[in-house]
């Protein structure tokens, strides 16, 4: 059972619901929300992702350059 449909199912199936979830997840209807949802998660994760890496490769660098003048 996907999540659309569970989601009809807790709300009792009733047409109400899924008018509700018919909108969250077809743009033609002004929904299309799930997809905004998604798009805004993926953005925020890439970026933490990005800053990670940034600041391991960092972190790298530093330890490398201090590391030179020494023997």
């Amino acid at each position: 059972m996907d999540l659309v449909s569970e989601e009809r199912s807790r709300l009792g199936g009733t047409s109400e619901a899924h008018g509700l979830m018919d909108s969250w997840d077809d743009p033609g209807h002004g929904g299309g929300l799930w997809a905004e949802l998604w798009a805004e998660l993926w953005a925020e994760l890439w970026v933490e992702l990005w800053a990670e890496l940034w600041a391991e490769l960092w972190a790298e660098h530093e330890e490398e350059r201090s590391g030179c003048g020494r023997l």
